[in-house]
């Protein structure tokens, strides 16, 4: 079951990542910020926010080098961390074929990290069939089995730029998996930022 002060690794520190972090902070999760901009991780680090959204200069200063801190190691937040949220987008071809280099690129760099026990959870827009891309790569890659010991789950962004601290509570959560166990781990996460959550398949998730 998801407690407080669980870790968790936001990977991809922009401006769906940045605000989800801090949100998390905000919660009393121990969260890292992870990114292969290390210019970005020094700034943030720093205490200074890379765009404007509203509040987050202040929950920035709270809780850097507190209950969050930002890095560009990847492996190490992902062996450290119980919860992975991946905010990565799938960009389409011409023929709107989902293009999963982003994806593919870190479940590469962080797949041998995963332990049994973690939940990951897609946190952008995303094509249709990702959530099942990630179960079949984690499964071909390692003896962890997705709904068994290991638990995936797809939670689109559904916010305004700049108001996302704002919205996140507001707004409902929908939550789309494809098995019962991993639904309900991230209905506990999710629950922690919002009273409202959704529930639904990962694919029909993915076309909302």
């Amino acid at each position: 079951m998801i407690t407080e002060k669980q870790r968790i690794s936001v990977i991809g520190i922009g401006r769906v990542g940045l605000p989800l972090a801090l949100a998390f902070a905000e919660k009393e999760f121990f969260v890292h910020g992870v990114d292969v901009d290390k210019s970005k991780v020094l700034f943030v680090n720093s205490g200074k926010m890379p765009f404007i959204e509203e509040g987050a200069d202040t929950l920035l200063t709270k809780h850097i080098g507190v209950n969050f801190i930002t890095t560009t190691d990847f492996q190490f937040a992902t062996e450290n961390s119980d919860i992975i949220v991946l905010t990565l987008g799938t960009p389409v071809d011409e023929h709107l074929n989902p293009i999963f280099t982003q994806i593919e690129a870190v479940i590469r760099n962080i797949v041998h990290s995963l332990h049994e026990g973690q939940m990951i959870v897609l946190r952008s827009t995303v094509s249709p069939g990702t959530t099942e891309y990630i179960k079949r790569y984690i499964e071909a890659n390692t003896n962890l089995k997705v709904g068994v010991n290991i638990f995936l789950g797809f939670c689109p962004e559904r916010i305004a730029e700049g108001k996302s601290l704002e919205e996140i509570p507001l707004i409902p959560q929908i939550i789309g998996t494809l098995d019962k166990e991993s639904a309900e781990r991230a209905e506990v996460l999710f629950k922690k930022l919002t009273p409202q959550v959704m529930h639904t398949d990962a694919r029909s998730a993915e076309l909302a």
